[in-house]
């Protein structure tokens, strides 16, 4: 056994980092300048030292998070997403020289710490609250923006960018108030909460600058033509379409912004049309399929049909790198010298090929952290029972119960914490019920609590499936009885454990190998990039796109197709995407082996 520090910094890298930054500075105006950022360094720091929320935190990777918070920020860039790669590609080449993996840790911390994404939605919030890195790094930069200082900003931004002052900052002020003092539960850092007073009571000193910056006070609107807008937004990205691709991102382009309730500024117009694009267009399937020979790209993706990026980046609800604090597992030398160049749990576990590949389909939810755990669970609950017990496991009851409220740092639709959801099956246990099922034609053999949400088109007339909703589908409540009336087992009864309540964690390839040979499947998460929407069959490895988000699966088994090592994987995102709902993926891309986790049942 042995401790794995996947990412970390050194204090060259850091002062690189800071020169760097320094450069992209030099033309911002002073609400955005290199005074704040070093104004947020040093505050950060405070909060580390003060506080215990900083146990198993690297400083020098902080203090980096820090110095680039503002880097690819939206609203001093036209497309933050390219900045955000531009960015990525500075911290990968020399000087700097971080590892992708490390370039990839910062580059998803200040993506998720936006302010501008938790009003809009949440999920930055939820992070925050299970990560150090962002928590601290988010306060550090709240408090610059608050009392004194934060003034003193807003009419430095408000000038600048031509944008009106409104009631609404005074709103936000008091929200990020009351989100530091207001609920002593809070799992902000204890220090930022003693550092807001002092900041807040220089406040009122400078509200007569509000008088002297009038003249640069001016309104943003919203676009009148907006087919003229959405033709510059498109010449400006260099998009080709097709006609129902074009159409399709118009009308959800327009939709969107009729319940925008604000007035948008460029880079926000850019930033929903970016999130309204469809999520598979044929000219970047053809960019892909024409740069690389290891995998194939192809539109047919019933999954995806009608939908956007945006709809995309909902599917992909799992917290990255929060695997730091646990004990490697790494099995001795001499039992991985046998292992074969193949392996496929379906065929190696007789009795328990229909669970292990079973397809499901978490909806429109981001509930992938409780499927791809809950998955790798009901294989190894088969397997260790000698295939007596077949039941599907249910990820709604992980979805529903598995939250703040019951000691499990997860937000259900909005985003989870595998390696909570592993605990969670060790403290409290998950019932049965595996795919959707309408709850009059639920059967007693459908197990405790069959998945909440059916299979949905977006947008999209389709025999198949109902359309999805609206507004993204909420979180289920956590049920005290089963919600199939008709199963006759008591819920608490229902029941199935590990045996321990860390999980295991796994990093090195031949130890994964081993685990799933040994004991079935492990579950695994990875980050997704544009162009895997896409995947259709073959070895998949990145081609384009940015980021979407981080993703939950099961690993069942490793192989080789043309020269290409790859692990075996099961989505869920059903059968009709990708070869038949599984793909395959190149050992150690886009992070797939870096948070590798596995428990045992208690039968």
């Amino acid at each position: 056994m042995s401790s794995h520090q996947p990412v970390s910094a050194t204090d060259t890298q850091v002062e690189l980092v800071k020169q760097l930054v320094t450069k992209w500075m030099e033309e911002c105006d002073s609400s955005h300048d290199m005074a704040h950022i070093e104004r947020v360094v040093a505050t950060v720091k405070t909060i580390y030292l003060r506080d215990q929320i900083s146990a198993g935190v690297d400083l020098n990777l902080l203090l980096c998070i820090a110095y680039l918070h503002d880097s690819f920020d939206r609203k001093y860039c036209e497309d933050p997403n390219a900045k955000a790669v531009e960015v990525q590609e500075k911290l990968e080449e020399a000087p700097v020289g971080f590892p992708r993996p490390t370039a990839e840790f910062i580059i998803t911390k200040i993506k998720n710490m936006s302010y501008s994404a938790e009003l809009k939605n949440g999920r930055s919030g939820e992070a925050a609250a299970c990560d150090p890195y962002i928590a601290i790094v988010q306060d550090g930069d709240r408090l610059d923006a608050i009392g004194a200082i934060g003034v003193c900003r807003c009419m430095a931004y408000s000038g600048a960018k031509d944008r009106m002052i409104i009631s609404e900052g005074a709103k936000q002020e008091m929200q990020l108030r009351t989100e530091f003092e207001g609920d002593p539960e809070s799992t902000r850092p204890t220090a930022a909460k003693s550092l807001v007073n002092e900041q807040m009571n220089f406040g009122h000193l400078l509200v007569f600058a509000v008088l002297l910056c009038l003249p640069y006070v001016m309104l943003a609107t919203k676009p009148r033509d907006l087919k003229s807008a959405f033709s510059d937004l498109k010449a400006n990205k260099g998009l080709v379409y097709t006609i129902d691709e074009e159409a399709q991102h118009f009308a959800r382009f327009e939709e969107e912004l009729e319940v925008q309730a604000e007035d948008l500024s460029r880079t926000e117009l850019l930033e929903i049309f970016d999130d309204t694009r469809p999520a598979i267009m044929q000219s970047l399937v053809n960019q892909i399929n024409s740069k690389q020979n290891t995998w194939t790209a192809s539109v047919d993706q019933e999954r995806f049909k009608g939908s956007t990026l945006g709809d995309a980046k909902r599917l992909c609800g799992t917290f990255m790198n929060i695997t730091e604090t646990l004990e490697e597992v790494i099995y001795p030398e001499e039992e991985l010298k046998t292992l074969p160049g193949s392996f496929d749990a379906r065929e190696g576990f007789k009795g328990c090929e229909k669970v292990i590949g079973h397809v499901r389909d978490q909806s429109d939810c981001g509930s992938c952290w409780a499927f791809g755990t809950t998955e790798a669970f009901n294989d190894r609950v088969c397997i260790k029972s000698n295939a007596t017990i077949t039941t599907l496991l249910s990820p709604g009851d992980m979805l529903g119960c598995c939250s703040l409220f019951h000691g499990c740092l997860s937000f259900g639709c909005s985003g989870g914490n595998p390696l909570f959801a592993w605990m969670w099956l060790y403290t409290t246990g998950v019932v049965s019920g595996g795919d959707f099922i309408k709850k009059d034609e639920m059967t007693k053999d459908d197990g405790c609590w069959p998945y909440n949400f059916p299979k949905c088109a977006h947008h999209v007339n389709s025999s198949e499936y109902p359309a999805c909703p609206k507004d993204p589908y909420k979180t289920p409540r956590c049920e005290g009885t089963c919600p199939n009336k008709k199963y006759t087992t008591d819920l608490d009864k229902d029941r199935h454990h590990t045996s321990s309540f860390l999980p295991s964690y796994f990093f090195f390839t031949s130890s994964i190998k081993k685990e799933i040979m040994t004991n079935g499947p492990v579950s695994a998460a990875f980050t997704v990039y544009e162009d895997f929407l896409a995947y259709k069959s073959g070895v998949y490895k990145y081609t384009s796109g940015n980021a979407l988000g981080g993703h939950a699966v099961k690993i069942i088994g490793w192989g080789n197709e043309n020269g290409e090592d790859y692990w075996l994987v099961v989505n869920s995102w059903n059968e009709d995407w990708g070869d038949h709902g599984l793909f395959k993926i190149g050992l150690t891309e886009c992070g797939i082996d870096r948070m590798v986790l596995a428990g045992l049942p208690k039968l």
